[in-house]
C-alpha cells in the first residue's frame, strides 16, 4: 500500500526572489511472506512473514535569483521516518516488533557566474537521505537460485550522502570536478551459510562511509542538422572495511 500528499506553494516575487514552499507525507506497507523447504530432505528450512510500515513527514523550501550574470538557488528540506517492521520467523509464532525513526535537516546550494557568452562557472552542493529498500528489512532468507540466498537485516541503516561539484563550460566543451562522501554506505557482501554445502547468502551492511572522487570532461557541438557530443568520466572510490 501506498500514500502520498503533497501541498506546494509558489510565489515568483518574495523580496525580488523567486521562492516554493511545502508540506509532503508518504505511507508505504508492505507484507513479505517467505518459504523455503528442502525438497530432497522434505523439511522446510526456512519461513518468514514480514509486515514493514513507513511513515514519512517532510517540509521543504527554496528561493533563487537571477541576476545577468550570476544566479543563485538555495534550499532546506527537513524530513522525519518512523518504521514498524514486524518479523515471524515461524507458521504461527509471535511476531517480533522493531520500531526505529530518523530523521534530519538537508540542505542545497546552487550557483552560477557567467562573465562571458563562452563561458560559465558553476558550483553545487546538496545533502541527500536515502532509506535501504524494504527487501533489506527483511530478516527471512529468499531464494535466488540452487545454491545463492538472500535476506534482510531490520537494524540496517539509512545512508546520508554529501556532494560538492564545480563546473567549466567553455564554449563546447565543459570540465566537472565532484567529491562525494556516503555515510553508512550499504554493501551486500556474500557469505557461506555452513561449512558442509557450496550455498552462500548475501546480506546488507552498512560500512562507515565511502568517499569517491569524479572527473568528467565532456563536448557537445550542434551544427546545422548534425550534434556530435563524447563524454569522458574517471571515478575514484575510496572506502574502509572493518572485518
Amino acid at each position: 500500500d501506498i500514500y502520498t500528499t503533497n501541498l506546494k506553494y509558489k510565489n515568483e516575487n518574495i523580496a525580488s526572489m523567486s521562492g516554493s514552499f511545502g508540506l509532503r507525507y508518504d505511507y508505504f506497507k508492505t507484507d513479505m511472506e517467505t518459504s523455503i523447504n528442502d525438497v530432497l530432505k522434505g523439511i522446510e528450512r526456512n519461513y518468514s512473514n514480514s509486515i514493514s510500515t513507513e511513515n514519512i513527514y517532510s517540509a521543504y523550501g527554496e528561493l533563487s535569483k537571477e541576476w545577468e550574470k550570476f544566479d543563485i538557488s538555495a534550499g532546506l528540506r527537513y524530513e522525519y521516518l518512523k518504521r514498524s517492521i514486524s518479523n515471524a520467523l515461524a507458521i504461527g509464532a509471535k511476531p517480533e516488533v522493531t520500531d526505529n525513526s530518523n530523521k534530519g535537516l538537508f540542505p542545497r546550494l546552487s550557483m552560477e557566474y557567467r562573465p562571458h557568452k563562452d563561458w560559465s562557472v558553476s558550483f553545487n552542493y546538496e545533502t541527500e537521505l536515502s532509506n535501504p529498500q524494504l527487501s533489506m528489512l527483511n530478516s527471512g532468507m529468499i531464494y535466488q537460485d540452487s545454491l545463492t540466498y538472500e535476506t534482510g537485516d531490520i537494524n540496517i541503516k539509512p545512508t546520508y550522502t554529501h556532494t560538492l561539484s564545480l563546473g567549466v563550460n567553455w564554449k563546447a566543451f565543459n570540465l566537472d570536478v565532484s567529491y562525494e562522501y556516503t555515510k553508512n554506505y550499504i554493501i551486500t557482501p556474500y557469505t557461506q551459510i555452513d561449512n558442509e554445502s557450496d550455498i552462500v547468502c548475501s546480506s546488507p551492511v552498512n560500512i562507515e562511509g565511502l568517499n569517491e572522487l569524479g572527473i568528467k570532461l565532456g563536448f557537445n557541438k550542434n551544427r546545422n542538422k548534425w550534434n556530435a557530443s563524447a563524454n569522458i568520466y574517471v571515478a575514484i572510490p575510496h572506502c574502509k572495511i572493518k572485518i
